[in-house]
C-alpha cells in the first residue's frame, strides 16, 4: 500500500488522500489511505499540504518546491489523462468540471467528440474540439472553447498555436487547420 501511495504521489505531483485511493483504484477511499499517509510522512517521504479553500489536504513528494511558479505553456491533454482522474479535484483545484462527451450522442454534446482540455500555466482555460486526418496529414481544429471565466489574448492564443504544432508534430500530421 505504501508503494502504491508513494508512486502516485511521485507520478502525479500533488493527490488528496481519495485521490490516491482512486488512483490505485484501491476500496476505502481517504479513510483507508490516511494511515499510510501517515507512515509515509513519518519516513520522510511525502507532506501534506493545507490548501487555502478548507478542503483536504493535498500530499505532495517530501522534497517538492511549491514556490507558486508556473511557466505560461500551453498543453492540450487527453481526455483520459491521469491529471483529469479524481473529477473532484479538479473541479476543485481549477474550477473545471470535466466531461468526457465522446459517449453521448452528437445532439447531447456541449463542447465536441473527442475534446482536449487546454491547461496554460496552471489554469484549464478552454477545450479543443479536434479531428485527425490521417490520409491528408491534417489536424483539425473543429472548435475551441475558452472557459467562461477566461480573457482570450494574444499570449494564450500564440500558446494554443504552439500546443497544436506540437500535438500535430507528435502524430506526425504535416498540417493543423483551423
Amino acid at each position: 500500500m505504501r508503494l502504491y501511495a508513494l508512486r502516485a504521489v511521485e507520478g502525479r505531483g500533488a493527490l488528496t488522500e481519495a485521490g490516491i485511493a482512486e488512483h490505485c483504484r484501491l476500496p476505502g477511499g481517504g479513510r483507508r489511505m490516511r494511515p499510510v499517509v501517515d507512515e509515509l510522512a513519518g519516513a520522510g517521504l511525502v507532506r501534506r499540504v493545507s490548501v487555502g479553500d478548507g478542503g483536504a489536504a493535498v500530499v505532495v513528494p517530501a522534497d517538492a518546491e511549491l514556490d507558486g511558479s508556473v511557466p505560461p505553456a500551453g498543453v492540450l491533454l487527453s481526455p483520459f489523462e491521469n491529471l483529469l482522474w479524481d473529477r473532484a479535484f479538479v473541479e476543485r483545484v481549477f474550477g473545471f468540471r470535466h466531461v468526457i462527451e465522446v459517449y453521448k450522442r452528437e445532439h447531447e454534446r456541449v463542447y465536441g467528440y473527442y475534446v482536449l482540455p487546454f491547461l496554460y500555466g496552471d489554469r484549464l482555460v478552454g477545450r479543443a474540439d479536434l479531428k485527425t486526418d490521417r490520409k491528408e496529414s491534417v489536424l483539425r481544429v473543429k472548435a475551441f472553447h475558452l472557459e467562461p471565466d477566461v480573457r482570450d489574448s494574444q499570449a494564450l492564443r500564440d500558446a494554443r498555436e504552439r500546443a497544436l504544432l506540437r500535438l500535430a508534430r507528435s502524430l506526425r500530421l504535416e498540417h493543423v487547420e483551423r
